[in-house]
């Protein structure tokens, strides 16, 4: 009787303390957002010429890629951008960045890297199916300078 009696009040403080444990590592969904969006403009410049600057973000929007993998570890981030050229003229263009997300248990936050950045029909980094657009050591930078961004 005695060890039902340890074990009738030691389940409940395991699973409260579990349950507070888990939720203490859990991450913050806007946070990771903003992050994103830093390293979706950081993928953006290295697109540009020298003389153009994004002058201001507009509008963000964020979602899941439903069409790739199974759609929860693709974050889209679209941004409406007012962005000068040639240092005076200034224009409104809309980028989309898609990420890789994953979930660092450990650490109890959240992991992205770039998996394509997308302009108008031009589109850089990873094809439908996973394979590098274009040049390889153009994609190779374009991660280092998201993962500068991001981390």
């Amino acid at each position: 009787m005695r060890f039902q009696q340890m074990i009738s009040l030691f389940l409940p403080s395991l699973t409260i303390l579990l349950v507070l444990s888990l939720g203490a590592c859990g991450f913050d969904r806007d946070a990771q957002d903003k992050k994103l969006t830093k390293g979706c403009q950081a993928a953006i410049k290295t697109t540009m010429n020298a003389q153009t600057t994004i002058e201001s973000i507009n509008k963000s929007t964020f979602g899941f890629v439903e069409t790739l993998g199974n759609g929860k570890n693709y974050r889209s981030v679209k941004l409406d951008v007012t962005q000068k050229d040639d240092g005076w003229r200034q224009n409104d263009q809309q980028y989309e960045c898609i990420f890789i997300e994953s979930i660092n248990m450990a650490g109890g936050g959240m992991k992205a890297e770039i998996y394509q950045l997308k302009h108008g029909e031009t589109v850089y980094g990873r094809d439908d199916k996973g394979n590098v657009i274009g040049n390889l050591n153009d994609w190779l930078s374009l991660q280092d300078v998201v993962k500068q961004a991001l981390y």
